[in-house]
C-alpha cells in the first residue's frame, strides 16, 4: 500500500513541475554585404576570396577599409564589407539576449604601404585565362590598381656551376613585394619542365630531389619566379649546368 502511494506522488510531481529548457544563444553572424556587415579575417584568407564569398568586389572592400595593397590582409583584422554598385541587401539583425553576449575587441593592424620603386614595374590585372585568381566582374566594370614588384632584385645565387644527383638546395635573392616563390627545373636538352616547387615569401631557398624524379639527362636548368597572390609577376634567367652522375 505504501509503495503505491509513493508511485502516485511521483506521477503527480511529474505533471506539476515544468521541464525548464535554457535556450542556447546563437552567435550573431553577418552575411552578404552592406552597411553594418563585417568579416573577421582568418589565416589563409585573401581579399579576392573574401569579396567573392560576400558577393561584392575587392575594390569596394579596399576603399571602405583604406587598403592600398590588394594582396595584403591581416589575420585577426575586421573588415567592413560594403556592396558594389550601390546595392545594399537587408542586414541580418540577430535577436537580443539577456544578459547580452560580450565579444572582445579585435586588434586591427596598420595598413601596409609598400615602398616605391624607380622605375615602377607595372603588373596588369589577371585575366580569366590564367585560372588562378580570375577578376571579379561588376556593372559598371572597375579598374584594379597596378601591383608594384621590384623584379630587378630576383637572381639565383646557387647552384650556378653544377647540380647534385639527388637532394639539391636552390637559393636566390629575395624580391620585395612577392607573396611566394616558385622554383622550376628543366631538362636543358629538350626544354621540358621536370620539377617545380612553391615556397612562402619568408624563405629564399627550396630543396628539390633532382635525382630520379627529374628523369634522365646530363644538362639541366633552373629558374626562380616571384608570385603575388598565386600570380607569376617576375621570372629570373635560367641557369644551365650539368648534373652529377648517379
Amino acid at each position: 500500500m505504501r509503495t503505491r502511494t509513493w508511485i502516485m506522488v511521483l506521477l503527480l510531481l511529474l505533471l506539476i513541475v515544468p521541464l525548464v529548457v535554457t535556450p542556447v544563444a546563437a552567435s550573431p553572424a553577418a552575411w552578404g554585404c552592406g552597411p553594418g556587415v563585417t568579416y573577421l579575417v582568418r589565416p589563409g584568407d585573401n581579399l579576392f576570396r573574401i569579396a567573392l564569398n560576400h558577393g561584392t568586389t575587392m575594390q569596394a572592400i579596399a576603399n571602405a577599409n583604406g587598403i592600398y595593397n590588394y594582396t595584403l590582409v591581416y589575420a585577426g583584422s575586421v573588415l567592413s564589407i560594403p556592396c558594389a554598385g550601390g546595392y545594399n541587401p537587408p542586414v541580418y539583425n540577430p535577436p537580443a539576449y539577456n544578459p547580452p553576449v560580450y565579444y572582445p575587441p579585435v586588434y586591427t593592424p596598420p595598413v601596409y604601404n609598400p615602398p616605391t620603386y624607380n622605375p615602377p614595374i607595372y603588373i596588369p590585372p589577371p585575366s580569366d585565362s590564367n585560372g588562378v585568381l580570375p577578376p571579379v566582374y561588376t556593372t559598371p566594370s572597375y579598374y584594379i590598381p597596378p601591383i608594384y614588384v621590384n623584379c630587378g632584385s630576383l637572381h639565383g645565387t646557387s647552384p650556378l656551376g653544377g647540380m647534385a644527383y639527388g637532394d639539391q638546395s636552390f637559393y636566390w635573392n629575395p624580391t620585395p613585394g612577392a607573396t611566394s616563390y616558385r622554383v622550376n627545373v628543366y631538362n636543358a636538352d629538350n626544354g621540358n619542365l621536370v620539377l617545380s616547387a612553391d615556397v612562402p615569401s619568408t624563405r629564399s631557398n627550396a630543396l628539390l630531389n633532382v635525382g630520379s624524379p627529374a628523369g634522365n639527362g646530363l644538362r639541366f636548368a633552373w629558374e626562380v619566379q616571384a608570385l603575388v597572390s598565386d600570380i607569376v609577376v617576375c621570372t629570373s634567367q635560367r641557369y644551365t649546368m650539368f648534373r652529377a652522375w648517379p
